[in-house]
């Protein structure tokens, strides 16, 4: 599904740019990231490794709100609209793209085919930590 076929279909709506929202959004990334890093402390990769994916998926969300975008339940256009707002633009690094696509993949991986590892949960949480920089870098400079 491209970003076009997302709004058609409802899961992404056009909203007013909200910077308080996607700080609120922002929020909500630490949040789980500090929660990832905790079960990573606890040695529990399995949840380290989706705490750290939805730490990156809120902070996507952040970037939609202040383009004036929401997601309505679909990961997939949160990722599609990423592509077309940010990285097609080039306001955002292919990278960070790539980032929440093999995060997304292996949250999946850890909660439906039991797949996750130290090495896994940590890389992810490494991963986390610079798509949320980069994010909140985003929204301190573009976000109105």
């Amino acid at each position: 599904m491209n970003f076009d076929e997302c709004i058609k279909k409802g899961n992404i709506v056009k909203i007013k740019p909200d910077k308080e929202l996607a700080i609120l959004e922002l929020k909500e990334a630490k949040y789980d990231l500090n929660s990832a890093k905790e079960d990573f402390e606890k040695e529990d990769w399995k949840w380290a490794t989706d705490k750290a994916y939805y730490s990156m998926f809120h902070a996507a969300r952040a970037l939609l709100i202040c383009k004036g975008y929401k997601e309505i339940k679909s990961h997939v256009c949160v990722i599609e609209g990423i592509r077309e707002l940010f990285v097609k633009t080039g306001e955002l690094d292919i990278k960070f793209l790539d980032y929440i696509e093999q995060g997304k993949k292996r949250r999946e991986d850890a909660i439906y085919e039991s797949n996750y590892s130290q090495h896994i949960a940590e890389t992810y949480i490494e991963v986390a930590e610079d798509f949320i920089k980069e994010v909140k870098r985003l929204i301190n400079r573009a976000c109105t």
